[in-house]
């Protein structure tokens, strides 16, 4: 509660003012249990306990990894059981590792264009979540559900290998989630056991043969290292960008770093487990762009000038400004509503383990174990001000039963889910007053220019 009210008073230069603090503290556990069974006809086998060794052969053909088809790889984020998306009777769509190679795909802009009835509006500049079917999609990573993250951090795809998004709500088997449109499952990526391999890719941005051109890249270096032949391999993959956008006469920038690390180990051929941790920080200030939107500023580019200078032109409801209208003038294409002091960073820290048992040829034991800790902090002179801290907890228990009875071949899922999250959130936006503030003053939006100055009868000198 202090930080709230400690952002506020610095946003006003230490002038009271009223403050709408919307606070809360959330906790949730829940515990699920499920059981899938489906059954199909099969060949009989009667050697299907044994196990064979097969000799070495070599196929010549274009690898699965290079392969933009979406049947280049099976599905598990859908029913909880691997499957072909010819046997999934729900709309899936694949979005492999080649395909996003091939286009340079890494934001939710650039992967709905494959989802049909998908899209990534911006919520208050950001990309954070798509919707699915006109509503907000869940935040899936290899089949577990992360914090919800609808006005919050943009997803990193320096962990993303490969993807999948789903229309409708997600399964039983994956617990109870909040959105029903569908959801997004990111596949992270895996160290290889049978290749040492660095991948550096880079983005220096555009230029535009005006004073519109910015800086927007990263580079990204991605390693894959066998430690163990056969046996236990490292993958480490950065990313790092510090870059300028189109308002960044304002300040407005979009910097971050990622560093992401997957651990597979394989010490049995009935046993593997993999290890993944993942820490993201990001600096993306909500960037709103210009207030007064109407026809001549959408067509002509024409602002509309002046502004509301003092509480006497305070309207019927309260609160909206009278704004004088003095005229109109051509806008510059980088003049917003960001200041100087404005900041936003987002801390991410995640952690996944998946450990498998193949008891049988036929049974399968596997756990998953999810662990996020997210934290946030957003300051805008235009009077928002956000403190958020997520963590949750998840622990994922699968029993699979694949027999044949009677020329049927069964399928079968169960399993126990335990998930525990608590989220704490302080939120200021009550005195929200850039719409009564000319932009076209000076480059950068101070509050204390109209607020501070003449409203409660303080004028001073103009920024």
């Amino acid at each position: 509660m202090k930080t709230v009210r400690d952002a506020s008073e610095t946003a006003l230069g230490g002038i009271p003012r009223w403050v709408d603090r919307s606070m809360g503290r959330w906790r949730f556990l829940h515990f699920t249990v499920w059981f899938v069974l489906s059954s199909h006809l099969v060949a009989q086998d009667p050697g299907r306990d044994e196990i064979h060794d097969l000799q070495d052969y070599v196929v010549d053909a274009v690898s699965s990894e290079q392969k933009v088809s979406p049947l280049a790889r099976f599905v598990s984020s859908v029913t909880g059981r691997v499957q072909s998306v010819l046997d999934i009777p729900r709309s899936v769509s694949v979005v492999t590792a080649a395909l996003l190679s091939d286009r340079n795909a890494d934001s939710l802009e650039e992967i709905v264009p494959f989802a049909p009835s998908a899209s990534a509006p911006n919520n208050y500049g950001n990309a954070t979540t798509p919707l699915i079917r006109g509503d907000v999609s869940e935040f899936f990573v290899n089949g577990q559900r992360r914090s919800a993250n609808q006005f919050g951090f943009d997803p990193s795809f320096n962990a993303v290998e490969s993807l999948d998004i789903v229309r409708g709500p997600a399964p039983a088997v994956f617990g109870p989630g909040f959105y029903s449109g569908g959801y997004v499952n990111y596949i992270t990526k895996k160290p290889r056991l049978d290749e040492q391999a660095t991948v550096l890719s880079a983005r220096m941005g555009s230029w535009l043969p005006t004073w519109d051109s910015y800086f927007d890249g990263f580079i990204r270096i991605d390693h894959n290292q066998p430690l163990v032949e056969d046996r236990l391999a490292l993958r480490v993959s950065y990313e790092a960008g510090e870059n300028d956008t189109i308002y960044k006469e304002s300040g407005g920038r979009d910097d971050g770093q990622d560093l992401f690390v997957a651990l597979a180990w394989r010490p049995h051929e009935r046993f593997s487990l993999e290890l993944n941790a993942q820490y993201a920080w990001q600096a993306s200030p909500q960037l709103l762009g210009s207030n007064r939107p109407y026809d001549g500023l959408i067509r002509n580019n024409l602002y509309l000038t002046g502004e509301a200078r003092d509480s006497l032109n305070v309207a019927g409801d309260g609160f909206s400004l009278r704004t004088t209208v003095t005229g109109t003038v051509e806008l510059d294409s980088d003049r917003t509503l960001l200041s100087e002091g404005d900041f936003s960073n987002a801390n991410i820290v995640m952690g996944q383990a998946i450990a498998r048992w193949r008891l049988r040829s036929e049974l399968t034991l596997t756990n998953r174990v999810l662990v996020e800790h997210i934290n946030r902090r957003r300051r805008h002179e235009f009077s928002y001000t956000e403190y958020v801290t997520q963590f949750t907890f998840e622990d994922r228990i699968e029993l699979e039963f694949s027999p044949s009875w009677f020329g049927l071949k069964q399928d079968a899922i169960g399993g126990l889910t335990v998930r525990y999250e608590e989220i704490e959130v302080y939120m200021n936006w009550f005195d929200y007053y850039p719409y009564a503030y000319d932009i076209t003053r000076g480059r950068r939006f101070r509050s204390e220019d109209w607020f501070g100055s003449c409203r409660w009868g303080l004028c001073g000198q103009e920024g």
